[in-house]
């Protein structure tokens, strides 16, 4: 459902819902600028009966995040990952391929950014 409603601003790639905790999610878009249209008309609305909040998540140290896209901008996504895998790993794995720029973890999943298209599709 929120894939639907955060739709209408642009290409959305991937959407968390939070479990436990309950009552907060995050929608990654494909563009920032859709993100942020988003932001704009869904802050404060009304979704399902509830008002929800809508902003740019931040970092730490309440800074905000560098774009998603990161550095190089060639991603790819692991799913399906072993408890206990670090980004670490997935650097080490996916370096066979390439310049890896940043690899990071969170849960079963995982991404690796190469710094080029050519490595990207090696991996």
């Amino acid at each position: 459902e929120l894939v639907d409603e955060f739709g209408r601003f642009g290409r959305v790639e991937r959407c968390w819902v939070a479990k436990a905790p309950p009552g907060f999610a995050f929608v990654w878009f494909a563009d920032p600028n859709d993100a942020e249209a988003a932001v704009k008309a869904l802050d404060d609305s009304t979704v399902k009966g509830r008002v929800i909040k809508v902003q740019i998540a931040k970092a730490s140290m309440g800074r905000p995040r560098e774009d998603y896209r990161g550095r190089g901008g060639f991603r790819v996504k692991i799913r399906g990952l072993s408890e206990g895998v670090d980004w670490r790993e997935i650097k080490d794995t996916f370096r066979k391929s390439g310049d890896v720029s940043y690899a990071n973890v969170t849960g079963e999943e995982g991404i690796a950014e190469f710094s080029s298209e050519e490595d990207r599709e090696r991996a």
